[in-house]
């Protein structure tokens, strides 16, 4: 028997002496362990905790008897978590390996049929790597390992768990990408990784995760800019992902009015730099005198700015201010356009000094 509350029916034939079927014979059915499996008068086995229990049938003064094994199915991942994290360290294990059920296991939480709906072991000092066996728990809805010390990779059997609503490994060692397999949790609304050693960029399937409310990606190593697809994200609410090597967000106007309807976000825009870079040619080079100025300083996209072409992360990728009365000396910090391909300043008498190299 796989789970709590799982039945089974028991028949019990009784014969006399000589081997003939003795119809209508009383018979009486006992449990062993009731606290593993009961029977009702009509030889109905239940399921209600795990490991292994009697069952006998009594008719007069002959007696049968049969076993029963009550092995829940997500009791096995659950041991295969305590042995992959150092299971004997934790800072609390009350239950753990018993034969109790496993909802009386610390920090699990299961539902009527005994199948794991939510784990939570966070700053428990789970010591070792997420095993991919929990990927098994197909009703699991909260898992909460955060403030451990759990390193590796977040295995991509994580994506197997199609019932999952939040998920936080935040704060432990845990490195390498994040695996693309997220994209398959639907039912996903939480995701937090923050203060990890993850790297690499955010695969796209995360636009998959049409439930996704909030999203933690801050101090980690993450690289390149947010999906495009999290625009279509109708549900999403709140972005943190400061502190990492160069993640950012785009600064085009269609983010800029997504990120204007969140609740919260916290981290940078993929032009931040250019912008600065642009503000010192600005006030450099004389802009209040300039003959056409509009957009410059504004908090729209740099893309706006009179002779400003960007990129699709809002990048500035040509500068054409030709004849446009500029004065005093190009900022060496021009140089810090990463991704200036274009650079047109000429005809403007009043502009001096070497073009920086970048």
């Amino acid at each position: 028997m796989a789970a709590l509350g799982a039945t089974v029916q028991l028949a019990a034939e009784v014969r006399d002496q000589n081997g003939q079927v003795m119809a209508g014979a009383a018979v009486t059915w006992t449990s062993g362990s009731p606290g593993v499996a009961t029977v009702s008068a009509s030889g109905l086995v239940t399921a209600v905790g795990n490991g292994t229990a009697t069952i006998t049938a009594t008719a007069g003064s002959a007696a049968g008897s049969s076993t029963v094994t009550v092995a829940q199915a997500d009791r096995a991942v659950l041991v295969a978590l305590y042995e992959a994290t150092n299971g004997a360290g934790w800072l609390e294990n009350g239950g753990w390996l018993s034969d109790r059920p496993i909802g009386e296991w610390h920090g699990v939480t299961t539902a009527a049929d005994g199948r794991v709906t939510a784990l939570r072991l966070s700053a428990s000092n789970l010591v070792g790597s997420i095993p991919p066996e929990l990927g098994r728990l197909v009703r699991l809805e909260t898992l909460d390992l955060e403030r451990n010390r759990l390193a590796g990779r977040i295995p991509p059997a994580v994506g197997r768990l199609a019932c999952l609503e939040s998920l936080n490994v935040g704060v432990n060692p845990l490195r390498g990408g994040m695996p693309p397999e997220l994209g398959a949790l639907g039912r996903l609304e939480v995701l937090r990784l923050r203060r990890n050693d993850l790297t690499g960029p955010i695969p796209p399937e995360l636009s998959n995760l049409r439930n996704l409310r909030r999203l933690g990606l801050e101090r980690n190593r993450l690289t390149g800019s947010i999906p495009a697809g999290f625009l279509e994200l109708e549900r999403f609410q709140t972005l943190h992902f400061e502190s990492n090597d160069g993640l950012c967000v785009s600064g085009s106007a269609d983010f800029r009015a997504w990120l204007a309807g969140l609740e919260v976000y916290v981290g940078p825009l993929c032009d931040a730099r250019d912008r600065a870079v642009l503000a010192s040619l600005y006030e450099a080079g004389g802009g209040t005198d300039w003959i056409r100025s509009d957009g410059w300083l504004g908090d729209g996209p740099l893309g706006d700015w009179h002779g400003i072409d960007s990129d699709s992360l809002g990048r500035v990728v040509r500068v054409d201010l030709a004849g446009n009365a500029m004065t005093g000396r190009v900022p060496a910090r021009l140089a810090q356009l990463g991704s200036l391909t274009s650079l047109r300043i000429g005809g403007n008498p009043g502009l001096g000094g070497p073009l920086p190299l970048s």
